[in-house]
């Protein structure tokens, strides 16, 4: 006993004291340390699930459906928190008698076993998690999930006495391979609510606002509330950051606006609040179990995709890295060698996109690519081209290709490139990249959870670009792929695969101080004065728009502008291009002109480095993004002061304003077609020659 306490206070003293959680189940013993590693003992578990990954079906997929005829709630909880919140949740639950599912990650189960061994499994029921709760990455592969997987589908069924048939995993896409490795681990069925049903400390002010939320459910919906920390949204684009933080998303025309800091909401305050308003409106609470379970496509291709986003088209990131990403399109079976070895040694790396029928045929030199480092992407099952094949067949083409590249120990990509013509980078279109021709391609790359690469040949690389280089006939032409590697090292730019691109996140390329001061001195002094009238003799007026509608009404006015033959402009902040890219990609496809939206507030003050950084992150964001340059930029509320005017002169935009703006009081509860007739004013009105007209297509309260 002495020589034990001994061994503790040196180890204390030391500062690397373990605590060790011993957690025997019924089929594994799971070691937890203090540092929350994890060493699992029964390997060939984790092997077995491995050999059913291949020949295993898809998990099935839990979802909220709105055609159901009565309006049900599946409250699930995503992780765990500190006992004293978990013990006031399940208290909450039982005063409402409100049936609930904890998804809980493995090591999260052995930390709380008591409160796991304390609950009543006739209204509360457990689903599975990932190991430590953390984000899947699709990097590590599928054979790394599987891992995860199995060991927390063990600790859970040591700790409850029932079977854990469900897992949610946080923040992550459910594709085809992923529900594969789910169901391998002997699961049924994935959790997948809408990310505007993901609910956190953050997301409700008051008991008003969760009233409101409450009030828009119908059939059965997946409410997911985040215990501990900001709720994990599924993110289908790569994130890019801008050069200054993206003005928040605006408030009503004539709101005042408030920059104090207000206390958040305690996460059991807010469920407090969602099980009354439940019970009000007579809402029942179901475990998440019973509601239907959908099968993969039922719920990727229901309606023909006519419901599915569709994925963006990446040619390049947006990045403040000195890197660019390689792809080759095609195996190179005859010069697979010189191909590795030209990669190798430029210290280059790169994506192969490869079809399944050339997997099949080529397996070894596959195996030569990856035992070199590099990843494998799908280029389809047989590399047809897919525009406008229907979406099913889109579907097939990408799943299949997925299959035939498979490899669970080896590095996992998640991209996809089709069969098309390499374009010259300047070349490149809104059209090519979002046009009817590419939807199903699109959709199909969404409902397999891949980034959709198009193929550009790139001669003078710059940050972010993805230069392509083809295989024809299994031939790399060594002569471009080569020109490439030095083109970029010529501009200093570390050649890297694709997926490490997209996996390093996006940034916009920041001003330094030096730029900042020399755009100040450049421009010396001059201004851009607001322009919100052109006097002319001509029958004609600007229509401008401001505040993209949460509705798909876009099209609408789209479509009443292109039966007038009118141009309008559409103003939009750094904010409303990452959250709204298919509304705006549809107000570029329809021809009509984007603009740079700015709005004060106390955080983002009329101050000239700080309008120059933001203008800088809008314009870069909406030519990378959209294929489109702004030359105008207008504040929808205030007035310019002279730094701003001073900015927008230095970024070489102009200043627009409107001679009359229709977001008032007076006009807030026209419905649609009245917004559609107040569209059409300049029909009617003659003695306004020239002015502009600003609508607000978010203001309208019965736009909805």
């Amino acid at each position: 006993m002495i020589l034990l306490c001994l061994i503790l206070a040196v180890a204390v003293a030391a500062g690397i004291l373990w605590v060790v959680l011993r957690v025997w189940t019924k089929k594994s013993d799971i070691t937890l340390g203090v540092d929350r590693s994890v060493t699992y003992k029964s390997e060939d578990e984790i092997e077995k699930a491995k050999e059913r990954y291949t020949a295993s079906s898809h998990a099935g997929i839990k979802v909220s459906d709105k055609n159901k005829s009565d309006d049900r709630v599946a409250i699930v909880f995503d992780r765990l928190s500190e006992t004293p919140v978990n013990e006031k949740v399940l208290k909450l639950l039982e005063e409402h008698k409100a049936k609930a599912t904890f998804s809980v990650p493995g090591v999260e189960a052995a930390e709380n076993d008591e409160f796991l061994a304390s609950l009543p499994l006739t209204d509360i029921d457990i689903a599975g998690n990932t190991l430590e709760g953390d984000l899947q990455n699709t990097s590590e592969g599928n054979g790394r999930l599987i891992e995860k997987l199995v060991m927390t589908k063990n600790v859970l069924g040591g700790l409850v006495d029932k079977d854990v048939k469900g897992v949610f995993l946080s923040g992550t896409g459910y594709s085809g391979s992923v529900l594969k490795a789910v169901k391998a681990c002997g699961f049924d069925y994935v959790i997948e609510p809408e990310n505007e049903d993901l609910i956190d400390y953050n997301t409700f002010k008051d008991r008003e606002s969760v009233k409101k939320y409450v009030s828009r459910l119908s059939g059965d919906t997946i409410i997911m509330i985040e215990l501990n920390g900001l709720a994990d949204a599924i993110k289908e684009e790569v994130p890019v950051y801008p050069d200054v933080p993206a003005i928040d998303k605006q408030p009503d025309a004539g709101a005042e606006e408030t920059e104090e800091e207000e206390e958040p909401v305690e996460i059991d305050t807010v469920l407090e609040w969602l099980l009354c308003e439940l019970e009000e409106r007579d809402i029942k609470t179901e475990l998440v179990d019973d509601f239907e379970t959908k099968r993969f496509e039922e719920t990727r291709l229901a309606e023909n995709g006519e419901a599915i986003d569709k994925a963006p088209v990446y040619t390049r990131l947006l990045t403040d890295k000195g890197v660019a990403g390689l792809a080759v399109y095609g195996l190179p079976g005859a010069n697979a060698d010189e191909v590795i070895s030209t990669l190798k040694a430029s210290k280059s790396k790169a994506t192969f996109f490869v079809t399944a029928k050339e997997a099949e045929e080529n397996g070894e030199v596959l195996d030569k690519i990856r035992q070199a480092g590099f990843f494998v992407a799908t280029a389809g099952k047989t590399g047809d081209d897919m525009q406008r094949k229907d979406v099913r067949i889109c579907y097939e083409e990408i799943k299949q290709g997925l299959e035939g590249v498979a490899d669970l120990e080896s590095v996992a990509s998640g991209c996809y490139m089709p069969n098309l013509e390499i374009s010259e980078k300047e070349a490149v279109k809104p059209e090519d990249l979002y046009g009817e021709r590419m939807d199903n391609i699109r959709k199909a790359c969404t409902a397999n959870g891949v980034r959709l690469i198009y193929p550009v040949e790139v001669l003078k690389p710059e940050k972010g670009d993805i230069g392509t280089v083809k295989a024809e006939n299994g031939v790399v032409d060594i002569n471009k792929l080569t020109g490439f590697i030095e083109a970029a090292k010529n501009n200093r730019l570390k050649v890297i695969s694709v997926d490490e691109l997209l996996a390093s996140g996006g940034r916009v390329a920041a001003y330094s101080p030096d730029d900042i001061r020399k755009l100040k001195t450049e421009n010396a002094g001059k201004t851009e004065e607001v322009v919100s009238y052109v006097p002319t003799t001509q029958t004609a007026i600007a229509l401008e728009f401001y505040g993209l509608p949460k509705t798909s009404s876009i099209e609408e006015i789209l479509s009443d502008l292109k039966k007038r033959n009118a141009k309008a402009t559409f103003y939009v902040t750094y904010d409303d291009m990452t959250s709204n890219p298919e509304q705006i990609e549809k107000i570029v496809l329809a021809g009509q002109e984007l603009g740079i939206a700015y709005r004060e507030t106390k955080s983002y003050p009329q101050k000239f480095e700080v309008i120059l950084r933001y203008l800088n992150s809008c314009s870069q964001y909406m030519g990378w993004r959209f294929c489109t340059t702004p030359s105008l930029v207008m504040m929808p509320t205030g007035k310019p002061e002279r730094e701003t005017k001073e900015a927008v002169s230095a970024a070489g935009l102009k200043l627009a304003g409107f001679t009359f703006n229709f977001a008032s009081g007076k006009l807030a509860d026209l419905a649609f077609e009245d917004v559609s007739k107040q569209a059409s004013v300049y029909d009617n009105i003659r003695v306004y020659l020239g002015s502009a007209l600003l609508f607000r297509p978010d203001y309208y309260e019965n736009l909805k």
